[in-house]
């Protein structure tokens, strides 16, 4: 089926999302979370993209690669729009995933699952519970999970455990403590009574 002018034009802008700049503190965000640099037509075409792929990716009818290649174009719009955790996004993923997909388009969605599982949070506590939450799922549905997803999984895992050795980040506080040097009061005399005269 051939596409559309204007798909073309949002996969375009997909491909250009990878290379956008990082958002960086203290710059303002545009409605989505926002990404530094964007313009308002960009993020416009950013927003009306994610939702053309989000169709791609859920169209039965087309190839796997392109639904597995539309589902890494998503991960990159939603980290140009730094969008991360909006609500029902983690719904969405785990509903694809439900559906008894597997190799590469499975490991994609996996992928940007656990970014919307983390929801720019400083901490994995939401990415181990969507894979806690992916496990049950294939459990209930009777899907395997692919050696790619396995390897995203894996990954994970390693940069965790990775983080967690690190002393800056693990090491306890210190006490803080000031040291007051010792001081002799023997030389000094005391002060005279006030006689209650002026």
């Amino acid at each position: 089926m051939p596409m559309k002018r204007s798909t073309v034009y949002c996969l375009v802008l997909v491909l250009v999302a990878g290379l956008l700049p990082a958002a960086q503190a203290g710059q303002a965000a545009l409605p989505d979370g926002g990404v530094a640099g964007l313009s308002a037509d960009d993020a416009a075409a950013l927003r009306e993209a994610r939702e053309t792929l989000k169709r791609l990716v859920a169209d039965e009818g087309q190839s796997e690669r392109l639904r597995r290649d539309a589902a890494i174009g998503l991960t990159r719009i939603h980290e140009a729009l730094d969008d991360w955790g909006r609500e029902g996004q983690l719904g969405w993923y785990l509903a694809q995933l439900s559906r008894g997909l597997q190799g590469g388009l499975q490991a994609a969605l996996a992928e940007g699952a656990q970014s919307a599982a983390r929801a720019r949070q400083p901490h994995f506590g939401g990415v181990r519970e969507f894979w806690r939450t992916f496990d049950a799922l294939a459990r209930e549905k009777h899907t395997g999970i692919s050696g790619e997803t396995e390897r995203v999984r894996k990954q994970f895992e390693a940069a965790a455990d990775h983080l967690s050795k690190q002393s800056w980040i693990s090491s306890p506080q210190r006490t803080f403590e000031i040291k007051i040097p010792p001081v002799d009061l023997r030389s000094l005399k005391p002060l005279p009574e006030p006689d209650g005269k002026k």
